[in-house]
């Protein structure tokens, strides 16, 4: 008798726990049932455009972004959260030029939320068609008018097509980008032929250095900064018209045509 007591007391436990767990799945099945028809209806009543590194670069400005969804006629405010394609929406402005990602967020109290990440050029390149930056990817895309980042001008004869010459061209412009007092002296790359390339300073002379070809770049560097530390500080920096790095292990001043 007890033991007939004992199974049906263990039988009704389960039973209870299986309503229980059909009710709880019943309950939070419905509330998101109401969660989902609620969201239906909201409608986007603003948008908020965030540029994370506005204070890096400023190739794209929130004006810019507004202008482009007004010029394609792109309809947000006023829409229903539900009915905007967010995918599409992240492609058609990541497509802009200077927009590295766009990323786009809806909230339950109407906002749509555009996060822009912007593109961050190593140099501006000026060739016979046109002018263009080179970011930090690789990609080349054409200046925006009335946007300027200051970064390094590489001109003259500049090889675009030359897929080794301009993989060369990055990866000295990474490596000056890191490098805190190249940032700060490299202001033109002058390119008379490939391996031909003339570096402008920012400050002091001489004005010419000449690098040859990017071929062991840092070492060429590395002995242009001994000149600045050691021979201009004593010898004066008007000294030497010219720099020349293109030898092994060796660097070749020549004297001003003043100079004895």
């Amino acid at each position: 008798m007890k033991k007939s007591t004992a199974v049906i007391v263990k039988i009704a436990n389960i039973l209870g726990l299986v309503c229980l767990f059909l009710l709880t799945a019943a309950y939070f099945a419905g509330s998101t049932m109401l969660v989902q028809q609620e969201k239906g209806k909201v409608v986007c009543t603003h948008f908020h455009i965030e540029i994370v590194d506005s204070m890096a670069v400023q190739l794209v400005l929130q004006q810019d972004i507004r202008a482009f969804l007004k010029n394609n006629r792109i309809p947000i405010v006023g829409e229903k959260m539900v009915g905007i394609n967010l995918h599409q929406l992240e492609q058609l402005v990541g497509q802009e030029r200077g927009i590295k990602s766009c990323e786009v967020f809806t909230h339950l109290n109407g906002v749509l939320r555009l996060r822009i990440t912007q593109r961050s050029p190593l140099f501006r390149l000026e060739t016979p068609k046109g002018s263009y930056y080179l970011d930090e990817s690789g990609l080349i895309f054409p200046t925006i008018s009335q946007r300027t980042v200051y970064v390094p001008v590489v001109s003259g004869s500049v090889p675009v097509g030359d897929v080794s010459w301009m993989a060369q061209l990055l990866d000295f412009g990474r490596y000056v980008r890191n490098h805190r007092f190249w940032n700060a002296q490299i202001e033109q790359i002058y390119v008379h032929e490939p391996n031909h390339i003339e570096l402008i300073q920012r400050v002091g002379t001489p004005t010419t250095v000449l690098m040859g070809n990017f071929n062991r770049f840092e070492n060429k560097l590395q002995k242009l900064y001994t000149f600045y530390r050691t021979v201009a500080p004593a010898y004066g920096w008007d000294r030497y018209e010219c720099v020349d790095l293109r030898f092994l292990n060796q660097i070749v001043c020549r004297k001003t045509t003043n100079q004895r």
